[in-house]
């Protein structure tokens, strides 16, 4: 009918791929964002490639087909879950899957709404590994580098030649303020140094006086900047 059609279209325009599974694994219908998923141009190219669990990527399959049982055993609970799937050129496509059971021509079916998901993946990989990079540069420089809040002052992160200098531990640092470390004795200082930071400046000290636990002082030429 004429509702049918209209839905039918709708539903083959939509840009999420569209699977609809019966509960015995067989695959009832399959829309063109489906069939593109896996670098196919037509349902039909995909029908014949007979595109299955066998595209699932090796390493996601156990995860995926534990899921699918699961709505076999009648879990009509709403799902939604990342995994890869192997492209017929043997490239690698991650997908969001929303997966629930419904009804099909009055048959109980797994229906899962597909969302290529590649490329928030392969961002999230770049800041970790960028995310990597900076703590190894942090940890490992000789300079003396510090991380802490703006507003109190807390220690979020220090690097080993800091721990180095004032012979403390990390668990001593972290989450504590340079005047309950003793590191900066006078409170105005500081204050100095967040007011030319608020207006946009960088703190340049090149006599930067540092006391050390042996009752000495050092000096240093330090830059303070807001990140």
């Amino acid at each position: 009918d004429h509702a049918g059609r209209q839905f039918r279209e709708i539903v083959e325009s939509a840009r999420h791929g569209l699977l609809v599974r019966s509960i015995d694994g067989r695959a009832l219908y399959a829309n063109l964002s489906f069939a593109r998923l896996f670098g196919f141009a037509s349902v039909a190219e995909l029908a014949r490639a007979g595109v299955a669990t066998n595209y699932l990527h090796p390493d996601d399959r156990e995860m995926v087909e534990r899921i699918f049982m699961a709505r076999i055993a009648g879990d009509d609970a709403p799902a939604e879950h990342e995994f890869r799937l192997v492209r017929r050129d043997g490239s690698i496509v991650w997908v969001e899957c929303r997966s629930t059971r419904s009804t099909w021509d009055g048959e109980a079916v797994s229906l899962a709404w597909f969302t290529d998901i590649t490329a928030r993946k392969l961002m999230e990989r770049a800041l970790r590994q960028s995310e990597d990079l900076f703590v190894r540069v942090f940890q490992s420089s000789p300079d003396v580098l510090t991380l802490s809040g703006l507003e109190d002052g807390r220690f979020i992160d220090v690097n080993d030649s800091f721990l180095k200098l004032h012979r403390l531990t990390r668990s001593q640092v972290i989450g504590r303020t340079v005047h309950e470390l003793d590191i900066w004795r006078s409170q105005g200082q500081r204050e100095h140094v967040v007011q030319t930071l608020l207006a946009g400046g960088t703190v340049h000290d090149d006599n930067f006086v540092v006391p050390t636990p042996d009752g000495e002082e050092r000096h240093f030429e330090t830059w303070i900047q807001l990140v």
